[in-house]
């Protein structure tokens, strides 16, 4: 690999990470009692109802039941669009079938990992 690849390669992850941080930083600058609330159930402190924590497990929760039965039917249309391209002999229809299978399984686990 020619070293300018190389270097554009670490800008552009330099920048992904870059983003992700803004992006989370905006978030809490968003929604700073949702923040202030779980820092403080975090640390022990301020009493009833798991503070932010609670309200962001209930959330994980709730997009955990909606995306099951989404990635249900998404799977359904990778493994029909990846067994066509393994009949037809294309070389990426294991790779394809593999990411399908990967994505089955976190979609199915979603649940149990938001809870």
């Amino acid at each position: 690999m020619p070293h300018t690849q190389l270097s554009a390669r670490l800008t552009n992850t330099r920048l992904a990470a870059a983003l992700g941080v803004c992006v989370a930083l905006a978030l809490a600058l968003a929604v700073p009692e949702v923040a202030d609330a779980a820092l403080k159930s975090a640390a022990g402190g301020g009493g009833g109802g798991g503070g932010g924590f609670g309200a962001v497990t209930r959330y994980l929760d709730k997009l955990a039941g909606f995306m099951i039965p989404v990635g249900g039917g998404l799977a359904v249309l990778g493994l029909i669009y990846g067994g066509g391209k393994f009949m037809l002999g294309a070389p990426d229809a294991g790779r394809i079938l593999g990411m399908v299978a990967g994505g089955i399984v976190i979609v199915l686990a979603s649940k149990g990992l938001a809870a």
